[in-house]
């Protein structure tokens, strides 16, 4: 009673705020994976007089890989039984409850269950996967539900969902990272709180259910009383409307296919740009040693600085008849990425394998501001169009086949990942792994700069598949 006292009278006002304050915590747990899961498996082990399970660099890249793709393509499965049993809501809430039992798994101190550290760690890395394919989906659809309900801009409602989510992003590489580095390198202490905040995400969804009833009606299971049926346009037959459904699928698979290439560089972040961070980059800043872990926040933060500034620009570009198309925005992200590992290229060349003296931080500022340009136009853009143009009934499985594409990524970044340390079975020197760490950003650099000429060059036949007169 109370809590309906001090709710405000129109839901839609506090909807979208409380979705992405759910997902923020969502986020802390994705980045505190992100930040320690790789320093964590090289870390010397517990007997060794460490916190971590002394792994080789090219194993500990491979299940973090193998663990991402795992965990997008989940949101298929997710994505299909929440349009046809759980519904949006039930599905995020399964999501919260499986990603913070399988973070809290990770965070169990290795003298608890001696010899078992790699099978406990397994274990909740494969429920956090999994609470994943349930919550990531349907989040999104939930933010899709509550706009269309109330008539709002489905991209203008993405866009402060992001910039709210990615504040846990922010927070957690820093705050975590901190913490470790307070703890002596004591990386389970940061997955413990990580866990603390799913859980906290998960009361204030359960708590604020009836603020998302909107979502839920939008929706539920169709075959239940609280379904809003979609009613067809009376001058459009069922077999266009079959095509124009299947033209919008087709040009959401084109897009999901080229955005492939951004995401397995994006995802080098937390592998062999997060070692090179902590092994070749001098972190030093008037005595301080920077965290490593705090690099991670840095993405993130340019995202809510930025994702501001450049939705003012695409409205006046959109007012001035010069609106930047979906395949343009996409071919931007691509470019952003070459940029960010042609600085990689070149500063790890520059060096020419001298380890006199290392990197200097203000390059990976540089790189990951590029990724966050990368970001910020790819993810909200693709997830705005997929409720713009795919049918109410089978949103929820496009949206966890767009993820799907996120997981192939994935698995080919840990395929490129690992050739920084082939050979798990004798110990890497620094020298090897410097020039391997070359070859991989200069080959990702030729991949993701193909990728973005290959859009440009079919950009004109891939915007027609949305041409209304298809239909």
């Amino acid at each position: 009673m109370l809590l309906k006292l001090c709710l405000p009278k129109s839901p839609q006002i506090l909807a979208i705020p409380l979705l992405a304050f759910v997902e923020f915590w969502e986020r802390f747990n994705k980045y505190a994976i992100r930040a320690f899961l790789v320093l964590y498996l090289i870390a010397p082990s517990f007997n060794n007089g460490g916190y971590g399970l002394g792994w080789a660099i090219g194993d500990a890249i491979a299940l973090y890989s193998r663990f991402i793709a795992f965990a997008y393509i989940t949101p298929l499965f997710g994505g299909f039984l929440s349009d046809k049993v759980l519904g949006a809501y039930h599905s995020t809430l399964l999501g919260c409850i499986l990603i913070f039992i399988g973070q809290l798994m990770i965070s169990i101190p290795h003298n608890w269950l001696p010899n078992q550290e790699s099978t406990i760690l397994c274990t909740g890395l494969f429920l956090f996967a999994l609470g994943n394919g349930f919550f990531k989906p349907n989040i999104a659809t939930l933010v899709g539900g509550v706009s269309k309900f109330y008539g709002l801009e489905p991209i203008k409602s993405y866009n402060l969902f992001f910039m709210i989510t990615n504040l846990g992003g922010a927070v957690a590489g820093v705050a975590l990272g901190s913490i470790v580095v307070w703890f002596n390198g004591n990386y389970q202490i940061g997955f413990f709180i990580a866990a603390i905040g799913m859980l906290f995400g998960t009361i204030i969804l359960l708590a604020f259910k009836s603020v998302l009833n909107v979502s839920l009606l939008v929706h539920e299971n169709p075959n239940t009383n609280k379904s809003i049926k979609t009613i067809p346009n009376k001058n459009t037959s069922n077999q266009s409307l079959k095509i124009y459904e299947k033209n919008h699928m087709v040009f959401i698979i084109i897009i999901g296919f080229f955005s492939i290439f951004f995401w397995f560089g994006y995802e080098q972040m937390a592998g062999s740009i997060n070692i090179m961070t902590e092994r070749f980059v001098d972190r030093q800043l008037f005595g301080f040693e920077i965290p490593t872990a705090w690099f991670q926040s840095l993405t993130p933060l340019f995202n809510i600085l930025f994702a501001p500034v450049l939705y003012a620009m695409w409205n006046k570009l959109k007012r001035t008849n010069r609106h930047l198309d979906i395949p343009n925005k996409v071919t931007i992200s691509l470019l952003a990425s070459t940029l960010a590992f042609v600085i990689l290229s070149v500063a790890t060349y520059s060096l020419n394998y001298s380890f006199a003296n290392k990197i200097n931080f203000g390059w990976i500022i540089v790189v990951y501001f590029y990724f966050s340009i990368g970001e910020v136009l790819l993810s909200p853009t693709c997830l705005s169009a997929i409720h713009e143009y795919i049918s109410e009934k089978s949103v929820g499985l496009i949206m966890g086949l767009w993820f799907m594409f996120y997981a192939v990524a994935s698995f080919f970044a840990g395929i490129l990942g690992h050739r920084v340390d082939p050979n798990s079975l004798i110990a890497i020197s620094d020298h090897e792994l410097f020039a391997n760490l070359n070859r991989l950003f200069t080959s990702i650099t030729f991949l993701t700069f193909i990728a973005a000429v290959g859009l440009i060059v079919s950009k004109n036949k891939i915007i027609q598949l949305l041409k209304p007169e298809r239909v």
